[in-house]
């Protein structure tokens, strides 16, 4: 354990080195660099600090979880509504380009904050690992609704198949490409919360497939004369 705290903490040293080198040089050189130099710049600046601050929500996330002090809020959710809003909002569609196919009744009991960073813990999950191919679809399935991320990657490799839930499990990729370990344990934590599961499937493409509690509406009564 220790040792795996030791490199987060130089991961988080590493960025936050990255980005105090980015702005240093904006500030100082900006008027003096080439369009170009400046948006390469920037946006190793934009991405240092995205990698920074999801690795910082994560361990507060895990902190939470902890003490027991996550503070859930349930309450029924459109699906639609949150995908719509996370890719809205965090996806630059020239940086990455997710393909989405919810169900309009795919409607849920769950936090939509923690909605949201279940969304995106899979997708960058399946952006950092996976192939240039990603998917997200949303369905109805009996009492829950199941909630699907695919790539066209190579898939887990088989000796880490059976603890990639585990908190702080890396594969050798995972130290490469800066995998912390918390992403997927957090979304199964997530998901075990709010009283559903998550589920890795390779048999097409790579998987992984979120389950939560499905809205329950009251069946609708005729009116008699």
């Amino acid at each position: 354990m220790r040792h795996i705290e030791a490199q987060l903490i130089h991961d988080m040293r590493n960025a936050v080195s990255v980005i105090q080198g980015a702005a240093d040089t904006l500030h100082l050189s900006a008027r003096t660099m080439t369009p170009e130099t400046v948006e390469h710049v920037a946006g190793m600046l934009a991405r240092r600090s995205t990698m920074l601050v999801r690795l910082l929500q994560d361990l507060s996330v895990v902190h939470e979880l902890d003490r027991g002090d996550l503070g859930l809020r349930l309450q029924s959710v459109a699906v639609a509504d949150v995908v719509g809003d996370y890719v809205g909002s965090r996806l630059d569609p020239d940086e990455l380009a997710v393909e989405v196919e919810v169900d309009p009744e795919a409607e849920v009991i769950a936090d939509p904050v923690r909605l949201a960073q279940i969304l995106d813990n899979l997708i960058s999950n399946a952006a950092r690992y996976g192939g240039p191919h990603i998917s997200l679809r949303a369905w109805r399935d009996g009492d829950m609704v199941r909630i699907a991320v695919t790539d066209d990657g190579p898939g887990v490799v088989p000796e880490l198949v059976d603890s990639l839930f585990d908190l702080y499990s890396r594969g050798s990729r995972s130290r490469e490409l800066g995998g912390s370990g918390l992403g997927l344990a957090i979304v199964q934590q997530l998901c075990a919360a709010m009283g559903g599961s998550i589920a890795y499937d390779d048999h097409e493409g790579t998987t992984f497939i979120a389950s939560l509690p499905a809205v329950q509406h009251a069946p609708s009564r005729s009116m008699s004369s």
